[in-house]
């Protein structure tokens, strides 16, 4: 079985916020810590946690309203249904 990565809890409000939005899970004990399933979803815990101290709006990477507005809508040039013109 495999642990995964667990770093010392707090109880800052933006640091609680990050561990949710990345899905991290809190574990009790005489010392709690924060856990993850690996490390790529830590150093997204770290980009998100800068990201709100810095004051910016902070979204996980994965998320699908991170592509930029500006983006052309790509059209096919099938028919209504889906045969070629």
């Amino acid at each position: 079985m495999q642990v995964g990565i667990r770093i010392k809890a707090s109880d800052n409000p933006e640091d609680r916020s990050a561990l949710s939005l990345v899905g991290g899970w809190v574990v009790d004990g005489p010392h709690p810590k924060f856990a993850f399933k690996n490390e790529m979803q830590r150093r997204e815990y770290d980009r998100i946690r800068k990201q709100i101290k810095e004051g910016e709006h902070a979204e996980p990477a994965a998320s699908p309203t991170t592509r930029p507005v500006s983006y052309p809508q790509i059209r096919s040039n099938r028919g209504k249904h889906g045969y070629q013109n």
